[in-house]
């Protein structure tokens, strides 16, 4: 029996389809990918697998006595609760059975009362599961893990609200790991790993006994880890299977496109056919009608039966028609375009960024970035890379003026119009629709707002009046980029610029980056985007930030020794 096991579930919010009659299974020790467009339904699949909301209809089962662990994209924790509880709560379970264990040998050693099989096979049944669990190494692989993660420097009694997003989606992913389910369901997991914590978590999920199923914008972690793809299409409401990793499932995907493209344009031919047919045969018709009175001597047989042909092959070619229009094959979605400009006739200054002695201190007033100077010319791009903490994003806020340095100088000529893509924004106070949040800075009519939000393709008409605050991670992500480009900026700064979005934006955004004629700095710990950068390669460590190979594959492994 698999695992996991979902029979025709269905979901809605209201009168929003999120799931129509989907099923799927994943089988012990499979490791699955789940993916789809942003607000698709992904973290929906994986709420009604933990049975923390309620579906609508259908059969969700998990293995009997299968213990689920879960990551959300947004941890909860309590106000007060400490870095030492939530790792001590992650033990409970093993440490309860441990105990009942040595109960059990204790018992087993004074039995008198004949019930030593009974005792033994108890013993039996715990020992199995905290042996497949990794219970005998609990304390070794608590260790290991919050090493991993670089969480091992934080005091236990430092309270969790006081973590960054990064360290607290760290300490969420620690503590399951440390409690080793039979079935693990992440969603987004990789988000704030650096390239280290990456190969550690592929290694470490690789020797896992369990069954996983992954939320994830990592294309090369999909690519090594998983062995099934599941999609949750947005437009049909269903999840289609793909086997094979994020390679097979891309290449399956193009295939269906291309497939998709040549029957729309077929049937649009046909539809011309068919009205060209209509329109002649119509003609026909005219041309062979009935004669009057006086020419009836004319109308022979051969009229009369040329004009019922036509008007078959007339019907035929309405029905056909008729057919064809209650149920088209849909347009496919035009790529989307990046509308940035920045065109040589319009700059006047050579460089778009320059940094002298640049330092920043940190609260404990030791120095983030130290002496930091570099030019980026108006046509470079650059992509930082460094482990977690070295300042990448603080020297990004400095050079978008979200921050002043303790020391050193910024110029950014005043040509230059900024479009900064933060890694996190905070959307829970914005009592703005998705429309009205767009259009905060833009000039114009709503009219020619709207027609600009419906280009980029990112948001349906009927998404534009839902409220910003009731958006998923994915779709906030969407909204800045949708807002970035309607800024037309002429210098990109882009702070992991893959976190959170789905495969069918993330691509045509990379591919709209590549058509960008101004100067990029970008940071990304995301192995695929790196890989094909079209730019230089930086790295900021101690403070410092410096040029290194272009070889992405040299880059990822001298950034391992650090």
């Amino acid at each position: 029996m698999p695992d996991i096991s979902v029979s025709q579930v269905s979901k809605a919010y209201g009168d929003k389809i999120v799931l129509d009659c989907v099923s799927f299974q994943l089988s012990s020790g499979e490791r699955g990918g789940l993916v789809g467009a942003n607000g698709a339904g992904k973290s929906t699949v994986l709420k009604l697998l933990t049975k923390s909301i309620d579906k609508d209809g259908g059969v969700v089962s998990i293995s009997r006595d299968a213990e689920i662990g879960y990551l959300p994209q947004t941890l909860p924790f309590a106000k007060d609760e400490t870095i030492g509880q939530k790792i001590f709560d992650a033990q409970v379970e093993l440490r309860t059975i441990e105990r009942r264990m040595h109960e059990l040998t204790e018992r087993m050693i004074t039995d008198d009362s004949g019930e030593l099989e009974q005792l033994m096979n108890e013993y039996g049944q715990l020992s199995t599961s905290f042996e497949q669990r990794g219970g005998y190494e609990l304390d070794y692989r608590i260790a290991t893990v919050l090493q991993a993660l670089s969480l091992d420097h934080l005091d236990d009694s430092r309270r969790i609200s006081t973590l960054s997003g990064g360290e607290k989606t760290r300490l969420g992913l620690a503590t399951l790991l440390i409690r080793a389910p039979d079935v693990l369901l992440l969603d987004e997991p990789t988000n704030h790993l650096d390239f280290d914590m990456l190969d550690w978590l592929e290694e470490y999920l690789t020797g896992y006994n369990g069954t996983l199923l992954i939320v994830s914008h990592d294309r090369r972690f999909l690519n090594r880890f998983v062995t099934k793809i599941f999609e949750v299409d947005e437009y049909d409401h269903q999840i289609r299977t793909y086997v094979g990793n994020y390679d097979s499932y891309r290449a399956h995907k193009q295939l269906e496109r291309r497939q998709w493209a040549e029957r729309y344009l077929q049937q649009q031919e046909e539809i011309r056919e068919l009205k060209k047919r209509l329109y002649d045969k119509a003609r026909q018709v005219g041309h062979h009608r009935p004669p009057r009175d006086n020419d009836k001597v004319h109308y022979n047989a051969r009229g009369h039966n040329v004009q019922n042909t036509v008007s078959r092959n007339i019907r035929a070619a309405q029905i056909r028609l008729e057919r064809i229009m209650s149920d088209p094959v849909e347009r496919p979605p035009e790529p989307m375009r990046f509308q940035g400009n920045l065109e040589s006739g319009q700059v006047h200054h050579p460089v778009a960024v320059s940094i002298s002695n640049l330092s920043v201190c940190g609260d404990s007033g030791s120095k983030i970035l130290d002496g930091v100077h570099f030019t980026l010319g108006r046509r470079e791009r650059i992509l930082m890379i460094g482990a977690n903490g070295t300042g990448k994003t603080t020297l990004l806020n400095v050079i978008a003026g979200c921050r002043r340095p303790d020391e050193g100088e910024v110029f950014v000529p005043s040509h230059i119009k900024i479009g900064y893509l933060p890694q996190e924004v905070s959307y829970e106070h914005i009592n703005l629709s998705v429309l009205d949040y767009f259009r905060q800075d833009l000039l114009g009519e709503r009219k020619a707002h709207v027609s600009q939000l419906l280009s980029y393709q990112l948001f349906r008409f009927e998404r534009f009046n839902a409220p910003v605050n009731s958006l998923s991670p994915g779709q906030y992500r969407k909204l800045a980029l949708a807002k970035l480009m309607a800024s037309q900026p002429t210098l990109l700064l882009l702070d992991e610029p893959t976190n959170h979005v789905s495969f069918d934006v993330l691509e045509e955004f990379e591919r709209a980056l590549d058509d960008f004629s101004g100067p990029i700095i970008a940071v990304s710990h995301d192995r695929w985007f790196i890989q094909n950068f079209r730019g230089d390669k930086w790295r900021l460590k101690d403070g410092q930030l410096n040029r290194i190979s272009s070889s992405s594959e040299s880059l990822m492994g001298d950034d391992k020794a650090q």
